[in-house]
């Protein structure tokens, strides 16, 4: 690991480091408790990779790329944390974007799983974990694509924690998912795509830490006009055959 390698590091590591400090103070942790469960995950991986990387372990890299992909894996607590907030458990507009969420990450995941033409394990570490990263990523901003895009088709306002929240991990989520292509179309991007992915990184955890510096709850939502709410039928409709037609296809 170079200097400025431990110094991203370290940059990253101390913006997490301050968000969970905040938290703590703020009382934010059971307020967010998903959102910070992955914080406190990032900062421990941190914490190890640095140590890792002085003690120059030979088993470092692999250690890195499960570390990584487990991180990824934690986002869809912030996805989910994003949702929860969104919608109050008493719209029911809630119980249509978990329909929605719930058929896409299906038809995604078996997209991606018949997609692929090689067992995970035939994979070289430094093209199945970017190829996994990049496809979670994608199922992960696509669910925070429909949740926002009913927010505002809804007209729901969200207050500064849920939307700084669903901003930093959009930013990221979108250059990732650009530079993992990227990387796919050229291999002689990896030493740019290291420093991209550190940064983009660095950018949500400064957005974060702002956003959730202190208390900012969703402001309560105005009565909504009755034409808001006249397409929820009309969605409902559209994806119960929307699911129908899935379980035909797989079978059910």
């Amino acid at each position: 690991m170079t200097l400025l390698d431990q110094v991203i590091s370290a940059l990253g590591l101390a913006l997490v480091a301050v968000s969970l400090w905040r938290g703590s103070c703020q009382q934010l942790l059971r307020l967010y408790p998903f959102f910070y469960c992955y914080l406190g995950y990032v900062f421990a991986l941190h914490i190890f990779v640095l140590w890792a990387a002085q003690l120059e372990l030979p088993s470092y890299a692999l250690a890195f790329w499960w570390g990584s992909s487990i991180a990824a894996l934690l986002r869809f607590f912030v996805v989910w944390e994003v949702f929860r907030h969104s919608f109050s458990p008493l719209q029911p507009v809630r119980q249509l974007a978990g329909q929605a969420a719930a058929l896409l990450m299906t038809g995604l995941t078996m997209a991606i799983l018949l997609g692929n033409d090689k067992l995970p394990f035939l994979y070289k570490a430094e093209s199945f974990f970017p190829d996994l990263e990049r496809k979670v990523g994608l199922i992960q901003a696509s669910l925070l694509m429909i949740c926002l895009f009913l927010v505002r088709y809804y007209a729901i306002p969200l207050g500064r924690n849920t939307w700084g929240m669903a901003l930093g991990l959009g930013v990221y989520l979108s250059i990732s998912i650009m530079n993992f292509s990227a990387l796919e179309l050229m291999e002689s991007f990896l030493p740019v795509w290291r420093y991209i992915r550190a940064f983009s990184f660095i950018g949500m955890a400064a957005l974060w830490t702002w956003a959730l510096w202190s208390y900012a709850p969703n402001p309560q939502p105005e009565a909504q006009p009755e034409i808001a709410w006249q397409g929820l039928d009309r969605w409902r409709h559209a994806w119960g055959e929307a699911r129908t037609t899935l379980r035909r296809v797989v079978g059910l």
